[in-house]
């Protein structure tokens, strides 16, 4: 059939969602091509080389090296080859790992640290936005001042503080959970607290604030006068409304988990990707480091997408424009 026919016979609604996804895909790959071109080439720029360590090779022997992983190829060669490996799905091998290849390092620290982001996302949002609806609904009320305290608190101390002292009291003090290592579920909580705090306070400080814009609107004084339980005028008209903001954030919110788990994975010794990015750059570990930062920006890309779909969704003057 003809698919000029298919897609004319299909609702408004299915083809925004069509032309939705192909605009993002071809966005998607751009944006890839552009951070693995960046990426590589200001690598390539940085100081020294993956085998120029204080532990120098022979000359000779360098040079083997060298040609076995197309290091003495011209610069626009060695991008050309490595974009070729990337269209197969090969982030090629690792070069301090000689046993290993980025995808199965990835493969060994992604679980680790995709849980830990899992659970500090999940925090942030299970408790910075019913507290934020909370503390709308009671103004300058007791709710009101400790969610204040929380957010001011939770933008104000770093992870790289908050994660020992969360080690200190919790596991040096009251012995609740292990000061480090991931071998059961319960080792996830003080990571996840760590990381989401400060995701946990914007979150709260938006819901919050589009909580009180929503609910100064008519409609709501009008279901207020309708005699409609509070609760239902809070999550069921009011919430929607006031929740865009939220929704627009957690892509950022994804970036500083992602960012913020390079330090929250040391400070409780946990084998995430994140240590594979810090010992790559501190090594010249070329595909490493550009296998991460590929995977670091491929979630981003997707997570926005997903956000954008759901802003989408919940608003409808988005599908008309």
């Amino acid at each position: 059939m003809d698919p000029a026919r298919i897609i004319g016979k299909m609702t408004p609604a299915a083809r925004f969602w069509i032309r939705f996804a192909a605009r993002r895909a071809a966005r998607a790959l751009i944006v890839i091509f552009i951070v693995a071109a960046a990426s590589f080439f200001l690598l390539r720029a940085a100081p020294g080389g993956p085998f120029s360590g204080d532990r120098a090779l022979p000359p000779s022997i360098l040079r083997i090296v060298e040609e076995r992983y197309r290091l003495n190829d011209p610069i626009y060669l060695q991008f050309f080859h490595y974009l070729q490996n990337l269209l197969r799905g090969d982030l090629g091998p690792s070069f301090r790992n000689a046993d290993f290849t980025v995808q199965d390092l990835i493969a060994i620290g992604l679980p680790k640290t995709a849980a830990i982001g899992a659970c500090a996302l999940l925090f942030a949002i299970g408790i910075g936005l019913p507290l934020g609806v909370a503390a709308a609904a009671r103004r300058s009320g007791a709710i009101d001042r400790i969610a204040g305290g929380i957010a001011v608190a939770g933008l104000a101390v770093p992870n790289f503080v908050l994660g020992p002292f969360l080690v200190m009291f919790f596991s040096l003090i009251l012995h609740w959970f292990e000061p480090g290592g991931l071998e059961a579920p319960a080792d996830l909580v003080l990571p996840a607290v760590a990381l989401g705090m400060g995701p946990l306070a914007v979150i709260l400080r938006l819901a919050r604030a589009g909580m009180l814009d929503v609910l100064s609107l008519d409609y709501i004084q009008f279901a207020r006068a309708k005699g409609l339980r509070e609760r239902t005028i809070l999550f069921r008209h009011a919430l929607p409304g006031a929740i865009s903001p939220v929704l627009t954030y957690l892509g950022p919110a994804c970036a500083a988990i992602l960012a913020g788990s390079l330090v929250v994975e040391s400070i409780f010794s946990i084998p995430g990707i994140g240590g594979y990015v810090v010992r790559g750059a501190a090594n010249r570990d070329y595909p490493l480091v550009m296998g991460v930062v590929l995977l670091g920006t491929a979630f981003l890309v997707i997570m926005n997408t997903i956000v954008d779909a759901l802003y989408a969704a919940i608003d409808p003057r988005i599908r008309r424009s």
